[in-house]
C-alpha cells in the first residue's frame, strides 16, 4: 500500500468513528403509553442509556435500553417531560453524563396551565361603503382538562365610512360605529409541533354599539337595521396559530363575530404571555 493510500484509508476510518459517535441519532417508535419505545441500531447494547431530542434539541425523555432483537432496541422510558413525537430522535447518553442527565440537556417544559393573549386586528362589518372597524381584544385562556380551556374575552371596534345609501342626499352621508363586548366561553388546543399549535375558542356574550351620522335620519335607518345601537347577544368564534416562544407566544388568526344584526369576519394578530 503507498503513501497515498494509506492515508486516504486512514482518513476515512476516522470519519466513520467521528460521525458514528457524534452524529449518531435514531428516529424512535413509542407504545400509546409511552412508557415503551423502539430504536433500530447495533450502536446500543444492554443498560444503555438514551435520550429523546426535539428538532432544538431540548430534552424530551430518558430511558435505558432494556433488551433486543435483531437490530431493534427496547428501551424503557425512565422519565418524561413531554410528549414523544414522530419527528423526535434518539441518541445514546456518554457514560460521564448519566449521573445527572437534567443537567447536561436543557429540559422540556410544558405550557402553563394558563395564559393570556392579546392583540389588534381588522374586521369588515359590511355596512356603508364596506365599513372595516380597527379591532383590539385581550383574551384568557383557564385550563380546564386535556387539551380544553375556559375562555374570557374583552374586545373593543371602531370604525368608519360612507353610508353609500341609494338615496343620492345621503349617498356621501358620513357614518361611524363603535362596540365593545364581554364574552365567555371555550376553546381547545392542536399541537403541530412543540413550538406551534392551534387555539380555537367559541364564545358567547354580550356587546354594546354606539352609531352616528352625519345624515338628518337614524342611524339604524341609514343602514337599513342591519346595526341597532344598544345592547345586543353577541357570538365570537377565533382560531390563532400560535408560535411559542416560552414564556412569549405570538399569535396570527381570524374570527368570527356578530355585531347587532351583522356578522363581522376579520384577521389579527398579537402575543401573550403565561401565567
Amino acid at each position: 500500500m503507498n503513501t497515498s493510500h494509506f492515508f486516504r484509508y486512514c482518513c476515512l476510518v476516522m470519519v466513520t468513528i467521528f460521525s458514528s459517535n457524534l452524529w449518531a441519532d435514531w428516529p424512535i417508535k413509542c407504545d400509546r403509553r409511552q412508557t415503551k419505545c423502539e430504536i433500530e441500531t447495533n450502536r446500543l447494547t444492554i443498560d444503555d442509556y438514551v435520550a429523546v431530542l426535539n428538532s432544538n434539541d431540548i430534552l424530551i425523555a430518558w430511558g435505558t435500553v432494556t433488551d433486543f432483537k435483531g437490530s431493534v432496541r427496547q428501551i424503557r422510558i425512565k422519565k418524561r417531560f413531554g410528549r414523544i413525537l414522530k419527528s423526535h430522535r434518539a441518541i445514546r447518553i456518554d457514560d460521564n453524563k448519566t449521573s445527572d442527565i437534567e443537567k447536561n440537556f436543557k429540559v422540556f417544559r410544558k405550557r402553563k396551565k394558563s395564559f393570556v393573549l392579546t392583540g389588534v386586528g381588522v374586521a369588515s362589518l359590511g355596512i356603508g361603503k364596506g365599513l372595516a372597524a380597527a379591532t383590539a381584544e385581550a383574551s384568557g385562556y383557564w385550563y380546564w382538562k386535556k387539551g380544553f380551556y375556559y375562555v374570557g374575552r374583552i374586545y373593543g371596534l371602531s370604525g368608519s365610512s360612507t353610508a353609500g345609501y341609494i338615496d343620492s342626499e345621503l349617498l356621501d352621508a358620513e357614518i361611524s360605529l363603535s362596540s365593545f363586548g364581554l364574552v365567555g366561553g371555550i376553546g381547545s388546543t392542536y399541537k403541530f409541533s412543540e413550538q406551534v399549535f392551534l387555539i380555537s375558542d367559541f364564545s358567547l356574550g354580550v356587546g354594546v354599539v354606539t352609531g352616528k351620522t352625519s345624515a338628518p335620519v337614524d342611524f339604524a335607518a341609514i343602514v337599513d337595521n342591519r346595526v341597532v345601537p344598544g345592547t345586543s347577544p353577541t357570538i365570537v368564534g377565533m382560531s390563532r396559530l400560535t408560535y411559542d416562544l416560552k414564556p412569549i407566544m405570538l399569535w396570527f388568526g381570524f374570527w368570527g363575530m356578530t355585531v347587532s344584526n351583522v356578522f363581522a369576519p376579520g384577521l389579527g394578530l398579537g402575543m401573550g404571555f403565561e401565567l
